[in-house]
């Protein structure tokens, strides 16, 4: 039973902590895109994780419809409804070869090619990314690797989240002002398809899988 005061609070915030907003990290797992182009540029996951200035989650929310009986209204759910997610970047000042920015427009032309309105295949341009809220401590990675990412390594995360088949939507606003010294930033809005917390809903692949109502006993 919870203690309400101020012990069981210290002991609380012992026992779990809180997740901090600026512990976090983003990879972007473009070696899953089509590498005819990816592999020309010299950008890498690492370059987008260590300029991925800040995270904007997407929200999550359930689609109901009203059932009535006897008049009485009884919502139920019936579908699920995710908004982009949004990552604002830091731009580099790479002179030599493609920066951030540039990976991201010539990215949006592999989409739909500005020339000729070719549009490519889904399974060329999208790829999953994950944001992954993490703690402190001498196991947690020093580098976005794939500890980070795609594996199942999950115990340094308090919130690991994959978002599915991503794509950059939008190539937001970068400002340019001579008044102003400061790391020209730019956000990215990026359709996802949906998703998951890998710590967890993988549970529900299996229940997904199997003949029936989901959720139910047969």
């Amino acid at each position: 039973m919870a203690n309400y005061d101020i012990d069981g609070f210290i002991g609380q915030v012992g026992a779990k902590g809180f997740a901090r907003g600026n512990l976090f990290t983003v990879y972007v797992d473009i070696a899953q895109l089509d590498q005819s182009w990816v592999s020309g540029t010299s950008i890498t996951t690492a370059d987008l994780a260590m300029q991925a200035q800040s995270v904007e989650l997407p929200t999550k929310a359930l689609l109901t419809k009203e059932i009535f009986t006897q008049n009485i209204p009884n919502p139920i759910g019936y579908n699920l409804q995710y908004s982009d997610l949004t990552i604002n970047f830091l731009l580099d000042n790479n002179t030599d070869r493609m920066t951030i920015w540039g990976f991201f427009n010539t990215w949006m032309n592999r989409i739909v090619n500005p020339y000729n309105t070719y549009v490519g295949y889904k399974r060329d341009y999208s790829c999953p990314i994950y944001v992954s809220t993490i703690g402190t401590g001498k196991n947690v990675p020093k580098s976005p690797d794939h500890s980070f990412g795609a594996n199942k390594d999950t115990h340094h995360k308090s919130v690991a989240v994959k978002f599915v088949d991503c794509f950059p939507k939008t190539l937001g606003q970068a400002s340019l002002d001579y008044s102003n010294a400061e790391v020209i930033k730019f956000p990215v809005t990026f359709a996802i398809r949906h998703f998951e917390d890998v710590k967890i809903d993988t549970d529900l692949k299996q229940m997904g899988s199997r003949s029936g109502v989901i959720g139910s006993a047969t």
